[in-house]
């Protein structure tokens, strides 16, 4: 990590890592909460990191669509689904906080204008149609009308913006992230440093590209 500047080239409220599902729902959900200034930074050029490669497929128990084609189902009966296809070995009080998110995460991406097929597809390791599809069979027909909404709502958002460190107070705490601006993938000497502190904290979303 690096040491604390005597000067900040910008502070914030939050700073939020990567612009995949979870950082731009991160941005989101802290915007309702009531936080202002919100920093997002992603080392690429687009934002969407790893979730725009994914096929756009989202496991939902419960759904309004599965009750208009008369399919039974239930977060109950999605977690005895996955722990069978996991074979037993699944962290089950994780499964089961995941299993019950799938109903207000799918609600969430139909708030921002994240369109699906119009029908509930039945994949591998689930015993009914759980599956919607977004329209475009990928992860970036999610992606892309949440980074839409992260800017309407406000959210600054920086692309071309790679994260080389955290930069940490005398206790340890993460107060800030030093960030390589106009950053052109894959050169590591690219752009320009830039500090930049947070008031609230840092939430790190990096699990796709980065696993």
């Amino acid at each position: 990590s690096t040491k604390v500047p005597e000067k900040w080239d910008e502070t914030c409220s939050l700073l939020v890592i990567g612009t995949g599902f979870a950082g731009l729902g991160a941005a989101l959900e802290s915007h309702y909460l009531g936080m202002k200034d919100i920093l997002v930074v992603d080392k690429m050029p687009s934002a969407g990191g790893n979730s725009i490669i994914n096929g756009g497929a989202v496991a939902a128990a419960g759904t309004d669509m599965q009750e208009k084609e008369g399919i039974k189902d239930s977060p109950e009966r999605m977690l005895q689904d996955m722990i069978r296809s996991g074979r037993g070995l699944s962290h089950v009080d994780l499964l089961k906080m995941i299993v019950e998110g799938t109903r207000p995460a799918f609600d969430f991406t139909l708030e921002h204008g994240v369109q699906y097929k119009p029908f509930v597809q039945h994949f591998g390791g689930h015993s009914v149609p759980r599956i919607m599809q977004t329209v475009e069979s990928t992860g970036g027909g999610i992606t892309r009308p949440l980074a839409d909404s992260c800017r309407k709502h406000g959210v600054d958002m920086h692309l071309n913006a790679k994260m080389e460190s955290f930069i940490r107070d005398a206790d340890g705490r993460v107060i800030g992230l030093k960030v390589r601006e106009r950053y052109q993938f894959p050169k590591e000497d690219s752009g320009v440093l830039q500090t930049y502190g947070t008031r609230k904290g840092v939430i790190m979303a990096t699990g796709g590209f980065t696993r």
